[in-house]
């Protein structure tokens, strides 16, 4: 899978699980506003994702890969 790729994928998972965790917490309102912001406007902001915490305050997410290991580097 090219870096690109990979990288995509990976983001598309921390969105989904930041979305879906604030569900988990009651917060379904601040899941529909998590934006993947790379995704919509780029890759100029400096953070991927724009989510929250269950408290509502605002967590900005950068989403990293690494290449090159047959084993993950964080189990």
């Amino acid at each position: 899978m090219r870096a690109t790729a990979r990288w995509a994928a990976e983001a598309k998972r921390v969105w989904w699980q930041a979305r879906t965790t604030l569900n988990a917490a009651g917060r379904g309102d601040l899941a529909r506003r998590v934006p993947w912001v790379s995704n919509e406007d780029g890759d100029g902001a400096g953070y991927d994702i724009a989510g929250f915490g269950p408290d509502g305050a605002e967590r900005l997410i950068e989403v990293k890969t690494a290449n090159g290991w047959e084993r993950p580097l964080f189990p």
